[in-house]
């Protein structure tokens, strides 16, 4: 663990932290993540060099927070879409909602998760890690509606 990740936060400085993670998931989803500079990060939150450093001992760190939030944004946005599907119906809803949503970023299209992996996995054992256990988890939900459907009578 870094010596900025076990530092008590203020409700301002998560705030800041939060502010700064925002705006590097923008930029590496937009720009990607090897042509996105911390100074470009640091312009794009409105924070001094001092509150980077603050929070990130360098852009590893903050590569490492923002696959977390992402992560667990992202996992938890698809579990309770899938808890709600009972037919196939709903599943290529899920599935059109979920390619719709993947269109309208900023221009981009795509995965954030995805995009990601495409960059870092071959430079970055940890971030490939956890990438990885992501997508597993994602798979596990949707073996787990395919199985649900399945009980259900759709085959």
């Amino acid at each position: 663990m870094s010596a900025t990740s076990d530092v008590r936060r203020t409700p301002r400085g998560l705030e800041t932290r939060s502010r700064i993670v925002d705006s590097a998931a923008k930029l590496f989803y937009v720009r990607g993540v090897n042509a996105t500079t911390l100074d470009d990060v640091r312009l794009a939150s409105g924070t001094s060099k001092s509150q980077l450093y603050n929070h990130f001992e360098d852009k590893r760190a903050l590569i490492h927070a923002l696959i977390d939030v992402q992560s667990k944004f992202v996992l938890a946005r698809e579990e309770q879409h899938l808890r709600g599907v009972k037919t196939l119906a709903g599943l290529r809803r899920w599935r059109d909602a979920l390619i719709h949503a993947n269109s309208l970023q900023d221009g981009s299209y795509g995965c954030a998760l995805g995009a990601m992996s495409i960059e870092l996995s071959d430079n970055d054992e940890q971030s490939r890690q956890a990438l990885n256990a992501s997508f597993d988890a994602w798979q596990r939900m949707l073996v787990e509606t395919l199985t649900r459907l399945r009980v259900l009578g759709w085959r």
